[in-house]
């Protein structure tokens, strides 16, 4: 390696390094919108205590360590803070996923957003997350009768299907 290109490379690493500040420096604060995998607590009042997380009781869920890795917490928007998730939350309609309480009234992530936008102006130096569509996902399949999830150019049988001419041909 040539001496030009040792300095030229230990200035450009020196640069980067200089650069790159600590990540929360870049946002102002974390917003999350979604369903039981971004929900850090909603219905922890409601629940028996170490319970009220979807999918990893007692851990944390992303939004959390998400939050925690750039300097800011997650803590549900009904106790103060600014993650507006519930878990069984579809898109835009309702009842929640399941249909039976607490998830049954969770507030639709359209609603989640609208929500946040009513309190007044949004920051625009904050970082903000949605995830969400597999509860419509659920619901769907859960409310749609077999014969409908099947294509219309599919046709059910109850044996398998005739050989050909040419597959006998070919044996």
């Amino acid at each position: 390696m040539s001496r030009p290109f040792r300095v030229s490379f230990a200035a450009t690493a020196v640069a980067c390094m200089l650069g790159a500040g600590n990540a929360s420096a870049q946002f102002s604060n974390v917003y999350f919108f979604g369903d039981s995998l971004t929900d850090s607590g909603t219905y922890k009042p409601l629940l028996p205590p170490g319970t009220g997380l979807f999918t990893t009781n007692p851990g944390p869920v992303w939004s959390q360590r998400f939050a925690q890795h750039y300097g800011f917490t997650a803590i549900p928007a009904n106790q103060g803070g600014t993650n507006f998730a519930q878990g069984g939350a579809r898109v835009a309609d309702l009842p929640g996923v399941p249909d039976s309480p607490p998830t049954a009234t969770a507030a639709p992530i359209a609603t989640q957003i609208a929500q946040l936008m009513s309190s007044g102006p949004l920051d625009r130096t904050a970082l903000y997350s949605l995830w969400g569509g597999a509860n419509d996902i659920f619901f769907q399949l859960a409310h749609s009768a077999p014969a409908q999830s099947r294509p219309r150019n599919c046709r059910q049988t109850s044996r398998p299907p005739r050989a050909t001419s040419r597959s006998k041909q070919a044996s």
